[in-house]
């Protein structure tokens, strides 16, 4: 794969060692970067599996020339030829083979099918992706914070009243933070409904400061920690989720509890939201917090107590249309984040290429060079 277009296939062997992969550097990579681009530069890109960092393949790229991009030990494979086999697969789920020939003439008609426009499209979202994984992988982090706060609190004091004191600052500020996510929404980093993630924000942002930091009465209540432990669980593993996704490896235990421990946690997040609000009510009727009553000059009145109630009754509509997992758009789902952010520069080229022994019978695409601009 590369920002021009896709390279000639190679059926490969399962295992590939170091000798096998400099062959189809030279019979199939080199080739097809020659057709692609010519004379012009490109740097190649390739990931850290022995056949390709071996001293005898690092010799065969230097020996033509080829600039090589360094890469970090472990980095997370954001590679677009991975969207590239799935555009591939699906063309070939209705093909049915009746022998290896028929197989491998499908094969090569799928691939030779990916246009240059697809292979740009898929290029052009890597600057998304990173964007997204990295805004995803420090969201866990925040909730991770909150989660050890409150599991040392409990081991000092030996009991779970009052745990919202030990984790009140940070919680304080990652969810008053999380307004970024209105305006990631609104420029585009984000692809999801402005409308809803600022709904979805804004409730929480109010039940923390209007109503738990407001009336210091109910901070004690184990409402408070209820909902707090449900917020703490379904963020860490719905940015898990995300963030694995992304990287195209998905744990089957987060795409599990994902999908599982919201039947839960969702009911568990509403009750301790409701039970809250509703112990506030009294203390905000007797102080008549931030109530407006008139006479004034400006001739207007707000109940504030009255607020609340009709803020608890607008939990019926929102719980119809947020009951499901796949509901929340306070973040984007894996598939959203194929939109592209930034237009790739087109100076250069970036040929990208990799051996994955376990992928390689099943995707013989795998041996080609695969490229970013």
């Amino acid at each position: 794969m590369s920002s021009a277009g896709v390279g000639t296939l190679c059926f490969i062997k399962p295992r590939v060692n170091a000798a096998a992969y400099q062959e189809i550097l030279e019979h199939f990579m080199l080739p097809s970067t020659d057709e692609l681009y010519g004379d012009a530069d490109f740097i190649f890109q390739k990931d850290l599996a022995p056949a390709l960092t071996a001293r005898s393949t690092k010799a065969c790229l230097s020996d033509h020339g080829i600039t090589m991009l360094d890469w970090p030990a472990n980095p997370p494979d954001l590679n677009p030829i991975k969207n590239l086999w799935g555009i591939a697969k699906r063309k070939m789920m209705d093909v049915r083979p009746n022998n290896a020939a028929e197989l491998k003439a499908a094969i090569e008609a799928s691939w030779s099918s990916i246009t240059p426009q697809q292979c740009h499209r898929l290029i052009a979202s890597m600057s998304h992706h990173i964007e997204a994984v990295i805004h995803a992988k420090g969201a866990k982090t925040n909730w991770l914070v909150i989660a050890v706060g409150l599991v040392r609190a409990y081991l000092a004091k030996g009991s779970y009243h009052n745990l919202y004191y030990s984790i009140e600052k940070p919680l304080k500020f990652f969810q008053t933070g999380a307004l970024l996510e209105i305006l990631h929404c609104m420029i585009g980093i984000v692809p999801s409904s402005v409308v809803l993630t600022a709904f979805q924000v804004m409730s929480r942002v109010f039940l923390i400061w209007a109503v738990t930091h407001s009336v210091k009465e109910v901070q004690s209540e184990d409402s408070v920690l209820l909902f707090v432990i449900a917020w703490t669980v379904t963020e860490i593993i719905r940015y898990s989720f995300y963030t694995f996704s992304l990287l195209n490896h998905l744990p089957y235990i987060i795409k599990w509890a994902r999908y599982t421990f919201f039947i839960l946690l969702y009911p568990m997040g509403v009750s301790g939201e409701l039970l809250t609000i509703y112990a506030a009510l009294p203390f905000v009727r007797q102080s008549g917090l931030y109530s407006i009553r008139l006479p004034n000059k400006y001739n207007f009145s707000f109940d504030y107590y009255t607020f609340l109630i009709l803020t608890m009754i607008s939990y019926i509509p929102r719980t119809a249309n947020l009951s499901k997992p796949g509901a929340d758009s306070s973040r984007a789902t894996p598939e959203a984040v194929q939109r592209p952010l930034l237009a790739p520069r087109r100076q250069r080229g970036m040929v990208r290429g990799r051996v994955e022994p376990d992928e390689a019978a099943t995707d013989p695409a795998c041996a080609d060079a695969g490229a970013a601009a």
